[in-house]
């Protein structure tokens, strides 16, 4: 969060839109990749995504999700085209770098891959805005694979979580006297009072919006959108797409419910 998102990413953005040199990018082009995200917006799954994108211009009051969201998923469409090619070809090497590192499968046997792009990032970027860029946060990159041989993917060990948590945190503590016995029992309240909707051994199924269809795959209850553990699954552009234990790539357009079973209707990518 701190090391990638927040300091060399961040660093890189900032070098494109406020230090002055030849990569610098012109305020007509900061404007045409601002207005790119706002249009992805349409198709991002809510429930992986709940920041609206802002404007370049707003960087420096960027959070660490919606820069991982731009280097991770946006950023490889956004900037292409606008950014001078050996400038994104050197975006690119960051991107694939840490898409790697952050998959639970890729991890696994392209971590060695990862660390040659990282360290080809850190030399390019010295070729592209001078030793100036290298600042310890984008030096540390070059131990962040070894990190990963040992812990996995960076998900397994980052602060996304904790600075999430925080702000309850907090909110839990009355005053400085025992505070973590204060947090615990807030904890222990908040999971006496939840219930759950639906609950197999595996999976647990909310079908909160019945809907009308006209032609009927399958007969049943219809349903618009569907609760799977912590994915919502959702007719429409935002969160119809899926992925199945076959790695057939499909569009959700009906959930139908019948008896015990619920049908996933839609479209396969050929």
């Amino acid at each position: 969060m701190h090391l990638v998102h927040q300091g060399a990413f961040k660093r890189l953005l900032s070098f494109w839109t406020k230090e002055k040199g030849p990569w610098k990018l012109h305020r007509d082009v900061v404007a045409r990749i601002s207005a790119l995200p706002n249009h992805l917006s349409l198709f991002y799954p809510s429930a992986d995504f709940n920041r609206p994108p802002r404007s370049l211009e707003e960087l420096k009051f960027y959070k660490a999700t919606e820069l991982r969201r731009l280097l991770l998923y946006a950023g490889i469409l956004v900037f292409k085209g606008l950014l001078d090619e050996n400038i994104y070809k050197n975006f690119l090497l960051l991107h694939v770098a840490i898409f790697i590192l952050s998959s639970e499968v890729l991890v696994k046997t392209m971590t060695y891959y990862a660390d040659q792009l990282l360290r080809t990032f850190i030399t390019h970027s010295v070729e592209i805005y001078g030793r100036k860029f290298v600042v310890f946060n984008v030096h540390a990159l070059c131990h962040l694979s070894a990190e990963c041989k040992v812990l996995r993917k960076l998900g397994n060990f980052d602060a996304f979580p904790y600075e999430n948590r925080l702000k309850s945190i907090k909110d839990s503590l009355k005053s400085g006297y025992k505070p973590l016995e204060q947090a615990a029992l807030v904890d222990l309240r908040r999971i006496r009072n939840s219930a759950l909707v639906f609950e197999s051994d595996e999976v647990n199924v909310h079908l909160p919006n019945k809907h009308t269809v006209y032609y009927e795959v399958v007969h049943g209850k219809h349903y618009k959108s569907a609760k799977v553990n912590n994915a919502l699954l959702e007719v429409g552009d935002r969160n119809s797409c899926f992925q199945t234990v076959n790695d057939d790539v499909v569009t959700l357009t009906d959930i139908v419910k019948r008896r015990n079973e619920i049908f996933l209707i839609g479209y396969v990518f050929d």
